[in-house]
């Protein structure tokens, strides 16, 4: 499969998922600000694009909690 087709794919999947809508899995916000809190290095991997991950980090407000985050591009 090309980029192109890729890119394309992604974004009608993207239009059929409200991630407002798309509840944080229970404790995920309380584990990351004891990690943290306990001088723990925190990050993400992801294949995703760097936008849309930030895009999808943004309305849990968890990104804060993150040192790194590292993406397919």
């Amino acid at each position: 499969m090309c980029r192109q087709e890729a890119t394309i794919i992604t974004s009608h999947a993207d239009a059929k998922v409200n991630l407002d809508e798309m509840p944080m899995l229970p404790g995920t916000f309380t584990t990351l600000q004891n990690l943290k809190a306990h001088g723990f290095v925190v990050g993400l991997v992801t294949g995703d694009q760097r936008e849309r991950t930030i895009q999808q980090l943004e309305p849990w407000h968890i990104s804060e909690f993150m040192d790194i985050i590292v993406t397919s591009d």
